[in-house]
């Protein structure tokens, strides 16, 4: 994970301030690997013995129940699946802005698009503004918006990845004049209750 946040920082310097920085992908180069950065999350996950923990809600009823180590990856599949948007493929389509949020006391990276064919539609990287003890900038948390057409229905998810604690989906499908909501949370080294 150090080789990405050495990435991410090169990109980073001089983000410091509170306006938005926007460049085009070809003037920035490198976005950070989001996929890339969960899917080693995922394989730190696969191989510890952390006590894992999902909270389903269905938009009526809530269910919490420990999940095996093993059943883990399935249920990050949003995530693992979702498109890559730092390849040199996608990339083109959107457009970065970086800043510092002073509510939050963090900076960010933004990533948005206006182009309809793509299904993440706006992507955000929090980074934690005092460096850590090896002199890096802590990626803390991934935002991911993302929107898919499945024949009459539009499914509508707003992901959120706690780096090293938990992961959130929440779903909106739409079909009709119905709507259905449900909500996916997994923890695995997070003190927080839900």
């Amino acid at each position: 994970m150090n080789r990405f946040l050495i990435i991410f920082l090169a990109l980073a310097t001089g983000t410091g301030c509170k306006n938005d920085d926007k460049r085009s992908s070809e003037e920035k180069g490198v976005y950070f690997p989001v996929q890339s950065f969960i899917k080693s999350q995922v394989a730190h996950v696969d191989t510890s013995l952390y006590r894992i923990q999902k909270i389903y809600w269905d938009g009526v009823n809530s269910d919490t129940t420990i999940v095996r180590r093993e059943d883990f990856r399935g249920l990050a599949k949003d995530f693992l699946d979702m498109p890559d948007i730092s390849s040199d493929k996608l990339k083109k389509d959107y457009e970065e802005n970086t800043g510092y949020d002073d509510m939050t006391d963090k900076m960010f990276f933004s990533y948005t698009t206006t182009d309809k064919e793509h299904e993440i539609r706006k992507q955000d990287v929090f980074m934690g503004s005092l460096p850590d003890e090896k002199g890096n900038n802590p990626v803390e948390t991934f935002v991911i918006d993302l929107v898919r057409a499945k024949g009459d229905s539009v499914v509508e998810k707003k992901m959120v990845w706690d780096v090293d604690k938990r992961f959130s989906v929440f779903r909106k499908v739409t079909s009709g004049n119905s709507e259905k909501v449900s909500r996916l949370v997994v923890t695995w080294n997070d003190d927080r209750q839900e």
